[in-house]
């Protein structure tokens, strides 16, 4: 029981040792310190590789991290807070990324755009063409709308052209 008693008091001297250590005021947030984009956009360099398609976007600021917001290919937008980021671009053509700048104090409101452009494309879609249309490329894909049933929706089970065809 004394052993315990000690083990307890020990455990509650270094907590309020650890308490007392801990600053008098917390330094937090200032809205004054938030950054503004304005500062920071001529230190945003996108450079494109264009044996690779590889695309670097860098942000040269030691006091705040950039957020990319990258327009996908597929349409879609990714997000990034990753400096020096490399993105490889897989179809020729122009491309844009925003970006904005955060520190301790928050994000920036405004945000700068930059526009680069990827000169190859580096996917052969001519394998797939010709699986599409043939050995030798002569096939045609059509939908015959004047024959009845060549394509339509129903329900389950049946011939699927009760709902339309």
């Amino acid at each position: 029981m004394n052993k315990l008693f000690r083990n307890i008091t020990a455990t509650l001297l270094c907590l309020t040792g650890l308490a007392a250590c801990s600053p008098e005021e917390f330094t937090g947030a200032n809205e004054a310190g938030v950054p503004q984009m304005s500062n920071y956009e001529d230190k945003i360099t996108v450079s494109v590789d264009q044996e690779t398609n590889t695309v670097t976007f860098t942000l040269d600021a030691k006091d705040v991290q950039p957020i990319w917001i990258l327009e996908e290919q597929a349409g879609n937008t990714s997000y990034s807070t990753r400096n020096n980021l490399q993105r490889i671009y897989i179809n020729a053509g122009d491309y844009t990324v925003q970006c904005k700048v955060m520190n301790r104090n928050g994000i920036s409101d405004g945000y700068a755009t930059k526009t680069f452009h990827v000169d190859n494309t580096i996917f052969d879609f001519d394998k797939y063409y010709k699986m599409l249309a043939g050995g030798d490329g002569t096939r045609e894909w059509r939908v015959k709308y004047d024959v009845a049933g060549h394509m339509g929706c129903g329900e389950s089970g049946t011939e699927g052209l009760n709902w339309w065809s």
